[in-house]
């Protein structure tokens, strides 16, 4: 078992992200958590794990862009961490609607790149709205 009771939490390391970039910010108040943690069975090692509950709604609503923004920052986030790095929480991701993490990512830092005011792309090519 991964987990046990023996970990501890890397001083220093606990973070509270609020999605704000590229019309990922939230209306429902949803920010991404992490925590770096030590000991147990990982030993010396340290791991980041990442929680986050993204924004809910059905594909027709605004939330789905802002969900899909929100999994491509998560992403990065992920893909930048100086640990191994681990997600669990609630995506409210639909089949279909992303590809994997690190075509997230890319997409991310496109957008960011582009300094393109906030307009990202979602899966498929469609301009995102801020």
């Amino acid at each position: 078992v991964f987990v046990s009771r023996s970990l501890t939490v890397v001083p220093g390391s606990v973070r509270t992200r609020s999605f704000s970039e590229h019309g990922a910010r939230s209306n429902m108040g949803r920010a991404l958590h992490s925590v770096a943690v030590t000991g147990g069975k990982l030993g010396a090692a340290e791991v980041e794990v990442f929680t986050a509950h993204l924004e809910s709604g059905n594909a027709k609503t605004p939330a789905k862009t802002t969900r899909i923004l929100q999994w491509h920052e998560t992403c990065g986030h992920l893909l930048r961490s100086p640990r191994p790095a681990i997600f669990g929480g609630d995506t409210n991701l639909r089949q279909g609607e992303v590809e994997t993490p690190g075509e997230s990512a890319s997409a991310y830092a496109a957008a960011r790149s582009s300094g393109g005011g906030g307009q990202g792309r979602a899966r498929g090519g469609h301009r995102a709205r801020r």
